[in-house]
């Protein structure tokens, strides 16, 4: 299993709800179907584009990373290509120093929010 890395831009219009309900359905794929295991996943708010997509100049940002057999990788590309209410996604393999950045990453942002509260 490697590990792998995913951006979705779903579209603006959503509520925040309807956002997180689009992505789970995306992760039930990921663990149920095509057998693969969640490692991280983050929402932000809605975002301004660099440039319109579909008519939109705005879209929530959503950062998923998983783990997944190689041979599954193209059920999931078309199981995120079905998706209506996702405009753009990019799914990328995550090298050992790409995974090594990313715990670094989650791990300040739990220290910054532990010095908000």
């Amino acid at each position: 299993m490697r590990q792998y890395e995913a951006v979705f831009i779903i579209d603006s219009a959503l509520s925040g709800t309807q956002v997180k309900e689009t992505v789970d359905k995306l992760l039930d794929v990921v663990v149920k179907k095509v057998g693969g295991e969640v490692r991280y996943k983050e929402f932000s708010a809605v975002k301004r584009l660099a440039y319109p997509i579909k008519g939109k100049k705005t879209g929530f940002y959503s950062l998923v990373e998983f783990l997944l057999a190689p041979d599954k990788l193209r059920d999931l590309e078309i199981a995120i290509s079905r998706q209506e209410l996702i405009m753009r996604h990019l799914v990328v393999s995550m090298d050992p120093h790409a995974v090594a950045f990313a715990e670094r990453r989650r791990t300040k942002k739990r220290s910054e929010s532990k010095e908000k509260e």
